[in-house]
């Protein structure tokens, strides 16, 4: 199911980044950017590396790091 196949009430259309999450997700990633705050501007300009990251894991930090580059610049 795409975005698209989803009913418009349940996705937030606050930015274009969050028409592709689902409501709630948002703030759980600004809660994440928030608390490893410090630890994302270690990682500014690095390359990162990450094998396996097809799971849960994997995915919720690729995600993470991506929102916190759109947040934090």
């Amino acid at each position: 199911m795409t975005a698209r196949d989803r009913p418009e009430s349940s996705w937030s259309t606050d930015s274009k980044a969050a028409m592709d999450h689902p409501r709630g997700l948002e703030a759980d990633l600004d809660t994440s950017v928030e608390l490893a705050r410090d630890v994302l501007a270690d990682l500014d300009g690095s390359c990162i590396l990450a094998t396996g990251g097809t799971g849960f894991v994997g995915t919720w930090m690729a995600e993470l790091l991506t929102w916190s580059a759109d947040r934090l610049g």
